[in-house]
């Protein structure tokens, strides 16, 4: 991320004839390093206990939130005091401007993080193994942490479940906001300085309301289970809110024509490229208002307690893998959703279109009931017991697997029991 963040920041030192190479392969590297959030999911995974796993993904996420408020603040803020030109630091070569000055505060943050994380300052933790060991009763130290869930039995289901619900989630929030602005320019005449005026004040709020709920969410898990709650606060407020969307009005919206298609000032839904603006009836502003309230609630609440719950279910086996998975999934769900959902809203309108969606959250939402039982981890966790821990690291021993850690006499009297 440092290195990535300053390469862009730089672009003007490189010729004019390769700057945009460079430009696409920094932005590549930064893509790639945001992969270092599956990393941190899976240790926060590992250095927990259950108990305090609801409330450390709840952390994460809060950040994660914050950063994606703070992060257009910043740049608005150095943008209005900077400008297009700036102030250069090297004469040709480093300068402070709106274009780079948010690219050297990541630098200046990264490199804080990357101090953060050396070895002086940082030391790993391993509390879900040692938790599971307790768990089965086992107080002598074992060679390595994979006995310890070698034998446990992971519900496929149950996972698979939750990756798919990830899916579910991502692929509905890219509709608002791929297509949040240019929807309300359509429904409500609006010019597209007005439209992104008020949409952020909307999109500032709703991030302010998601905040909130995650805040609360630690506190609310004590008397809701986490399955529930990420049902009937999750996605059932995630169906409201984009049940809510469907038109109520019964006209249509103010219509654009071609011969206004080109100007700058031209208003309204260009019924030529979307024929459904001539018959499908107009929004309402309370409508947008309402569905994006349930949606600021629901949203945060599934995305924390479904990775909440996934952690919980893979237990203390390593889950860089399954959360890479998982992360994965919201990628290509973010990616193939701002694509299907942008074609689905010019060819079908805004009728069809949150029809669709909606059916889709209310489809899985019923399928998490179905299944509601298996994600409650520790009623279907089924765990090596101590014996047959003890008798795997005996075998590896004996096979020169298990490195050089002895075998003390009492695990062999447990052998033999």
């Amino acid at each position: 991320m440092v290195l990535a963040s300053a390469g862009y920041s730089l672009l003007e030192a490189f010729p004019a004839s390769t700057a945009k190479y460079w430009m696409i392969i920094t932005r590549f590297l930064i893509g790639v390093s945001a992969a270092n959030v599956t990393v941190i999911r899976s240790y926060i995974s590992a250095a927990t206990t259950l108990d305090e796993r609801t409330g450390a993904t709840s952390i994460l996420a809060l950040c994660q939130v914050m950063g994606y408020i703070f992060g257009p603040v910043v740049q608005s803020i150095l943008t209005s005091l900077l400008g297009n030109d700036g102030f250069p630091i090297i004469e040709g070569f480093i300068s402070m401007n709106m274009y780079t000055s948010v690219g050297w505060v990541i630098v200046v943050l990264s490199s804080i993080n990357f101090v953060l994380l050396l070895p002086q300052f940082f030391t790993e933790q391993h509390i879900a193994v040692r938790e599971e060991m307790k768990t089965q009763g086992i107080s002598t130290p074992l060679p390595d942490s994979q006995p310890v869930w070698k034998k446990s039995k992971l519900d496929y289901l149950a996972a698979f479940s939750l990756i798919f619900g990830y899916f579910v989630l991502v692929f509905n929030i890219a509709l608002l906001e791929n297509l949040g602005i240019p929807i309300v320019m359509d429904q409500f005449a609006w010019t597209n300085e007005e439209a992104v005026y008020y949409m952020g004040i909307v999109m500032a709020v709703g991030a302010i309301i998601s905040v909130t709920v995650i805040a609360l969410l630690k506190f609310v898990c004590k008397y809701i289970s986490e399955a529930n709650l990420v049902i009937y606060g999750g996605f059932l407020f995630m169906f409201i809110g984009r049940l809510a969307y469907i038109p109520w009005g019964d006209a249509p919206p103010q219509l654009q024509f071609s011969h206004e298609h080109n100007l700058t000032n031209a208003v309204g839904c260009p019924v030529v490229e979307q024929p459904w603006c001539e018959f499908t009836p107009a929004m309402t502003l309370p409508q947008v208002l309402i569905g994006y309230l349930f949606l600021s609630i629901g949203y945060p609440i599934g995305v924390t307690l479904l990775f909440s719950i996934f952690s919980k279910i893979l237990g203390s086996r390593p889950q860089g893998v399954w959360m890479g998975l998982m992360m994965g999934t919201g990628s290509f769900a973010r990616a193939i959703g701002s694509i299907v959902l942008s074609i689905m809203y010019v060819e079908l309108g805004t009728t069809l279109t949150f029809s669709i969606t909606s059916i889709m959250i209310l489809a899985y939402g019923v399928w998490l009931v179905l299944v509601h039982k298996r994600l409650k981890p520790n009623d279907r966790a089924v765990l090596a017991s101590p014996r047959q821990v003890r008798m795997i690291v005996l075998k590896e021993n004996m096979n020169g697997k298990g490195g050089n850690a002895p075998i003390a006499d009492e695990e062999r009297q447990a052998l033999r029991q």
